[in-house]
């Protein structure tokens, strides 16, 4: 059996107060989507990850994903 985990990081993040969507606000100097996603790889529990993206920002998340986790395919 599979098991797919579905990051949800598609929103504007404006109650956040930045000027970024949240998914791309680094903590760290890392993305936030880059972190939910590296703990959800590093968990070991799932086979897949679907992460949403927010409108017209879908290279900036694949650069952060691909920075994050070198190596990993995607798709989209």
């Amino acid at each position: 059996m599979r098991t797919a985990a579905i990051l949800t990081a598609a929103g504007s993040g404006t109650r956040l107060g930045h000027r970024l969507p949240k998914a791309l606000v680094p903590l760290d100097g890392i993305p936030l989507v880059a972190h939910a996603a590296t703990r959800i790889v590093e968990s070991g529990a799932v086979d897949l990850v679907v992460v949403t993206v927010p409108p017209g920002h879908h290279d900036d998340v694949r650069r952060a994903l691909a920075s994050a986790l070198p190596g990993t395919s995607r798709s989209g």
